[in-house]
């Protein structure tokens, strides 16, 4: 596998599992979202917000698990389509989830955001194909770069806010 499909599987797996573990711990805040989003009804929120984990942690085993790595990887980009796809079409002032508790509310930073994991999932698809081993220098550099870059998404909303503060009303245009 070539070093851009390591790190992209690195850099999905990583955000995935750090994701899901956020959203197990903040179950409420999650599963109470999706109702605010008017994705499901109250009583729907609960098993939505599992499956939504239990995909993110599928997502992740399969990027990590040798021969499986790139349908990880397209199971990742669906996922960050469908996410980008909520923050898009947003209806109510709702603060994203993706990490937990707490976040902005949903907007264009987390169409941004998704679309960027999007596009890396499916540019590490045909990497994570190439036959071969990488060579033995190039992993570590590869781990700690994907390591930066998970740490980035996972504080992209801080990160926005430093360059481009939210206006006082989200949702006006």
């Amino acid at each position: 596998m070539a070093y851009l499909g390591l790190f992209g599987c690195w850099v999905m797996a990583g955000t995935l599992v750090i994701a899901a573990v956020a959203k197990l711990r903040a179950f409420g805040d999650f599963a109470g979202s999706l109702v605010a989003l008017r994705l499901v009804a109250g009583a729907r929120a609960r098993p939505l917000a599992v499956a939504v984990i239990a995909a993110e942690l599928t997502a992740a085993a399969l990027c990590l698990w040798p021969g499986t790595a790139a349908v990880g990887l397209g199971v990742s980009a669906a996922l960050m389509a469908a996410f980008a796809a909520v923050a898009a079409r947003r209806r109510a002032v709702v603060p994203c989830r993706c990490f937990g508790s707490g976040g902005a509310p949903l907007g264009p930073r987390h169409v941004l955001r998704n679309g960027l994991l999007l596009a890396l999932a499916l540019a590490a698809v045909p990497a994570s194909l190439a036959t071969g081993d990488p060579q033995a220098g190039g992993l570590l550099p590869t781990l700690v770069c994907a390591a930066v870059a998970v740490a980035l998404v996972v504080r992209f909303d801080d990160l926005a806010d430093l360059l481009l503060p939210l206006p006082t009303d989200p949702i006006s245009r």
